[in-house]
């Protein structure tokens, strides 16, 4: 229990002295983060999804793709939510009753 009262009072007193650091570098920081992941997510999608008139891609088969593609690769698979996040944000995700959330107009390569 001291090891960690000693680690705490340790880092409060470097905290003291030299704060969070400059926000500029923490922004920064965070920046190249997201563009590293999202940097993955255009890989994928560039490799694995197509126009295709007239077709509905279901978002459950781009994530079962997407879990098979990153541990291929070497990558962490995004959660649902996060993959979810990342489709909306380059295509027009669509609910469709029996089939759940779709894109229309593209398929699987």
């Amino acid at each position: 229990m001291s090891g960690i009262f000693n680690w705490l009072v340790d880092g409060f007193r470097l905290f003291k002295q030299e704060g969070l650091g400059d926000p500029a570098d923490i922004c920064k920081e965070l920046d190249n983060f997201e563009r590293e992941a999202t940097a993955d997510i255009d890989v994928f999608l560039n490799e694995n999804i197509v126009e295709a008139n007239g077709e509905r891609l279901k978002t459950s088969d781009i994530h079962q793709r997407h879990s098979e593609w990153a541990k291929i690769n070497g990558y962490k698979p995004l959660s649902p939510q996060s993959l979810m996040r990342e489709l909306r944000s380059r295509y027009e995700v669509k609910r469709f009753t029996a089939e759940g959330n779709a894109i229309p107009g593209y398929t699987l390569k």
